[in-house]
């Protein structure tokens, strides 16, 4: 099975976690799914070829002791093995997916929101679990 986890999911299935130091909303369902299911994870990272030549399939070995027992230590593994594949094509992570929603006014508006919009996504920060 295959499912993009660096969506921003707004649920009870999200925590508030590091992502390329700013905090986001981020699935916990790869460790629970790992966890309730006992399935091997692996990272699948695509990378597109110059000249419309197709892509480049990235898949990792087996993450070992993952589940590790904590999910915020999986997410935050998860987090940053993700992080270090976009170090590598930057241009190619879809930027443009609000990834940086529901932070509080403490951070930059890194959307460009009206200061409405912006208080309604701290209130919904606050009703995450």
């Amino acid at each position: 099975m295959w499912y993009a986890p660096d969506q921003s999911y707004r649920n009870r299935g999200a925590v508030m976690a590091n992502f390329f130091a700013i905090p986001a909303a981020t699935s916990t369902a790869t460790s629970r799914l790992a966890r309730i299911s006992g399935a091997a994870v692996l990272t699948y990272f695509p990378e597109r070829l110059p000249g419309n030549a197709g892509y480049r399939v990235h898949i990792g070995p087996e993450l070992e002791d993952y589940p590790s027992g904590s999910v915020m230590h999986d997410v935050d593994r998860f987090n940053a093995l993700l992080q270090a594949q976009i170090l590598k094509v930057p241009e190619q992570y879809l930027w443009m997916h609000r990834r940086f929603k529901g932070l509080s006014a403490d951070y930059p508006d890194y959307y460009g929101r009206s200061p409405r919009d912006r208080r309604t996504a701290v209130a919904n920060r606050e009703a995450l679990p």
